[in-house]
């Protein structure tokens, strides 16, 4: 029983880690989100007018969102901290990918399969950058 409830308790923390992780990029997103409709309300307009530079920021903006969120994920879990980054940039991807379907007529094409496929960079580097932490924890 004490395997058991070991192999439990770390299940638990994973899945916070990963709700953990998703919540970071939410906040991060959603904030990037309300600073542009603040700073640049172009972005938001239906005649699409928003220069290409304002939109490479929007998506750098994103990248350290998710890879701040995916890297959290992975910092909090306790085992496979590798695969909880993984989730939370699958989990991100989806989103995107609504995001997209819905938002399409709204920016270029470039912008939209960049937007998609950042999560997935980001699950990567936010991966990577735990990486010599969860070694030493092994």
């Amino acid at each position: 029983h004490a395997a058991s409830r070991k192999r439990e308790e770390r299940v638990i923390r994973n899945v916070r880690a990963v709700a953990a992780g998703f919540g970071v990029l939410l906040v991060l997103a959603v904030a990037v989100a309300l600073a542009l409709r603040f700073f640049a309300p172009q972005l938001f307009s239906v005649d699409r007018d928003a220069p290409a530079m304002l939109l490479v920021l929007v998506l750098a903006c994103l990248a350290i969102a998710a890879t701040a969120g995916t890297a959290q994920a992975a910092r909090m879990a306790p085992a496979f901290p590798q695969i909880s980054a993984w989730i939370v940039g699958g989990l991100a991807f989806l989103l995107a990918l609504g995001a997209t379907a819905v938002l399409w007529p709204e920016a270029p094409a470039w912008f939209h399969i960049t937007a998609v496929l950042l999560p997935l960079v980001a699950a990567w580097l936010g991966s990577l950058l735990v990486l010599p932490q969860t070694s030493a924890r092994l």
